[in-house]
């Protein structure tokens, strides 16, 4: 991938859980990506905490806009 990545993931996801998005996060290279766990969230969060949510895609936005 030769875009920034970011990866969020939910630490309760039961449905999916952070293993496999933890897996991709790190086959990215190092310089392309990020991660972001939302403690005591499962899957849906951008329903459950959709403020936090919203303020992770800004900065990570705002951290690779040109």
């Amino acid at each position: 991938v030769e875009v920034p990545v970011l990866v969020l993931v939910g630490a309760r996801d039961q449905t999916v859980t952070p293993v496999p998005a933890l897996q991709t996060y790190l086959a990215l290279a190092p310089d392309r990506r990020r991660l972001h766990v939302l403690y005591g969230v499962d899957h849906f969060p951008n329903a459950q905490v959709p403020a936090e949510v919203a303020r992770v895609f800004e900065a990570f936005i705002r951290e690779h806009a040109g």
